[in-house]
């Protein structure tokens, strides 16, 4: 029988593919959105944030997210508000 090719070739491959790219992925995103204030894609997080992952966030409320949502009553109109 043949053994099995496990030399560092593949094993680099695979490195590289599942690790150092998503890394640098990151990496480039931190850059370009927090460090070089990149103005539209700054703007794409600022919305992708309030319109799609709060209204997420709120409903999914604490039991089934990492997150909580903070809920308080304004001190002189008496109206809720939620905060997540």
């Amino acid at each position: 029988m043949a053994e099995k090719d496990t030399t560092p070739k593949r094993w680099g491959g695979r490195l590289v593919l599942w690790v150092v790219l998503p890394y640098a992925a990151l990496v480039a995103f931190y850059l370009a959105v927090f460090r070089l204030q990149v103005r539209r894609l700054n703007d794409a997080v600022c919305f992708l944030n309030k319109h799609i992952l709060n209204p997420v966030m709120m409903f999914l409320d604490r039991r089934h997210w990492y997150a909580a949502v903070l809920r308080h009553k304004g001190r002189r109109s008496g109206r809720e508000y939620a905060t997540p």
